[in-house]
This record gives structure tokens, sequence and C-alpha cells, in this order.
């Protein structure tokens, strides 16, 4: 968001150096590789999500496993289950780690202007449901 606002400023400038237009237009590749790539994230997670499913389903059926290959299968299932799980906390967890370097190097100005905006409203401001 902050980025498409630095691009659309600077573009649009009349005094904006060659350089100034010249790293305007690497924020705008910047901004295209990571939408490509929050789509491929979102195909992913879709993909995860569904294979999670048939995982659950399958372990639901092998629950009360009868012979030695249900068991094992059953013990697969499970692994391939915790494996995944794992791999989501991290995804989540480099996610976290970017918005922690982000949150850093916030000026005194910008962390003032996050705080008011993610202040709750006052009590009795809002209207009664």
């Amino acid at each position: 968001m902050i980025k498409k606002q630095q691009v659309s400023v600077t573009m649009n400038r009349k005094d904006a150096t060659a350089e100034d237009i010249k790293e305007a237009q690497e924020m705008i590749a910047e901004l295209n590789a990571s939408r490509q790539s929050a789509e491929q994230n979102r195909e992913t997670k879709i993909a995860e999500f569904k294979l999670k499913k048939v995982i659950n389903t399958a372990m639901d059926e092998l629950k009360n496993y009868r012979d030695e290959d249900m068991k094992r299968e059953f013990y697969m299932l499970q692994i391939k289950r915790s494996v995944m799980i794992s791999f989501e906390s991290l995804r989540t967890i480099e996610f976290e780690l970017e918005m922690l370097k982000h949150q850093a190097g916030l000026t005194p100005e910008q962390k003032a202007a996050n705080d008011l905006r993610s202040k709750p409203p006052a009590p009795g401001s809002l209207p009664p449901l």
C-alpha cells in the first residue's frame, strides 16, 4: 500500500529526476512480482487445504485399523499431516518476521499514525446495536 502511494507520487511529480523515476519503476516491478507470488500462494494454499481434507478423511476411515498395512498407512498419513502443519507454521512465522522488520523500519511519525488508526473507538461513540 505504501509503495503504491510512493510510486504514484514519484511518477506524478514534475521535478522527478531520472533516478527517482527508475526507482519508481523498480517498485512497480517488485509490486507485480509480489502480486504473482500472492496468486501462487493462494493456489498453493487451496491445494494444501484439499490435500489436508483428503488426508483427514482417509485417517478417519483408517482410525479403526485391523491389520498392519492399515496401521502403517494410518501413521504415514499422520506424519504427512504433521509435516503440512509444520510448513504452514513456518510460512506464518516468515510472514510475521516480515511484518516485524517493516515495523522496525518505521519512523516515529509513522508509528504514531499507526497507533492512532489502531486505537479502539471511545465507549459510547458507536451507536447501539
